[in-house]
């Protein structure tokens, strides 16, 4: 298995079946299009839907859509005719764009560490497990942990252990916290009801919460 492929052992691809264009001819800008149906200018930001800000100093796919669409409109943002979007085209695309803060809070976390860190990461992660479990472990079963600390005893191996035990247990919530928000997308029966469930989403991520 490739290392890197590694550090994202808690990070579980599921499949996605609801999704059935083929990949390949998936287009971010038109799917994004497809959803819009009201756009407010709120100043620094475009307001869609009553729900995404897309800040208009950002080169997202989403402000690329809004361009297009405001085009389309000929510049007319307010006072126009709602788009027709079923609720699973929009469960669909609401998905995507969740998938994508997740990538982005997981890659932001693994961030703050160096490459050689995340590599052996597996490897801390399961001596510290049997560290958990069994602390008085010999030094000599857990050959990676004990060839980083300087000190070689139980005491300052099993310290070390905790701290991993800590990045183990945020990227296990981050895994937790994407699976159950996509079971929830998929459960709502009303637009109203994912546009609410998807601001609170929002604010976790705003208040550092994920």
């Amino acid at each position: 298995m490739n290392k890197e492929n590694e550090v994202n052992i808690n990070y579980v691809e599921e499949e996605q079946t609801f999704i059935t264009e083929d990949i390949e001819d998936f287009n971010p800008v038109q799917d994004f299009l497809k959803t819009i149906q009201t756009i407010k200018d709120s100043g620094e930001a475009y307001v869609v839907n009553g729900l995404h800000h897309i800040p208009k100093n950002e080169d997202s796919v989403q402000l690329a859509a809004i361009n297009e669409w405001i085009e389309i409109q000929g510049n007319e943002i307010e006072n126009t005719k709602p788009k027709t979007i079923s609720l699973t085209e929009m469960k669909q695309i609401t998905i995507r764009e969740f998938n994508s803060k997740i990538d982005t809070a997981l890659e932001n976390f693994l961030s703050l560490y160096p490459k050689v860190e995340q590599e052996s990461f597996i490897f801390k992660k399961q001596e510290s497990q049997v560290v958990t479990k069994t602390p008085d472990t010999p030094l000599e079963d857990t050959p990676v942990l004990t060839a980083l600390i300087p000190v070689k005893t139980i005491e300052a191996r099993n310290f070390l252990a905790s701290k991993v035990m800590e990045k183990v247990d945020k990227l296990t919530k981050l895994e937790q916290f994407a699976v159950l928000t996509r079971e929830q997308i998929k459960k709502v029966t009303t637009k109203k009801a994912l546009k609410e469930l998807m601001n609170s989403v929002q604010e976790q991520f705003a208040n550092g919460s994920v």
